[in-house]
């Protein structure tokens, strides 16, 4: 579980519906805290504002192709100047196979359980919140070889992230 020091400072905002509140109607106020409600993943993360956070969701199943969304990440990372760091939200049954993957392909990764700060990449496990987790990522991708329902693109839509499917 991906917890901490942001998520009591959001459960609390959260639970409190203090965001509305505290703006008292005031629409520029708002919009402030609701950057900073944004910013709280990145605060977990450990990575700075600056850092394109880049999120996939879901089962980590096959059907769900996240080797495609390492190689694309790869790919990208390799290919621009700008900092990146990607989160994939999730397990699943190809949990170990994609860390594999993602350890024979030289990217660096943190768990729950560890904090490399040259890491580039969080596998995060389930998170409750994922307003919380979406909210905070500049970009979602959607890789999977079928989908019925995106249920993380419209999640995605909704909080005004960029999407690439």
């Amino acid at each position: 579980r991906f917890d901490g020091a942001a998520q009591e400072v959001l459960g609390t905002v959260k639970k409190d519906g203090l965001i509305k509140s505290l703006a008292d109607g005031n629409p520029d106020l708002e919009a402030k805290i609701k950057i900073q409600y944004e910013r709280l993943i990145k605060l977990e993360a450990k990575i700075d504002e600056e850092t394109i956070a880049i999120g996939i969701i879901g089962r980590i199943v096959p059907v769900k192709n996240h080797q495609l969304f390492l190689d694309a990440l790869k790919l990208v990372m390799r290919k621009t100047s700008k900092k990146m760091h990607a989160f994939i939200i999730g397990d699943g049954e190809d949990m170990l196979k994609v860390q594999q993957y993602c350890s024979d392909n030289q990217l660096k990764f943190n768990t729950p359980e560890t904090n490399d700060s040259q890491a580039q990449l969080t596998f995060t496990s389930w998170i409750l919140d994922i307003d919380w987790a979406v909210s905070g990522m500049d970009i979602i991708a959607l890789t999977s070889l079928n989908e019925g329902t995106p249920v993380s693109l419209m999640e995605a839509q909704a909080a005004g992230s960029s999407l690439v499917s």
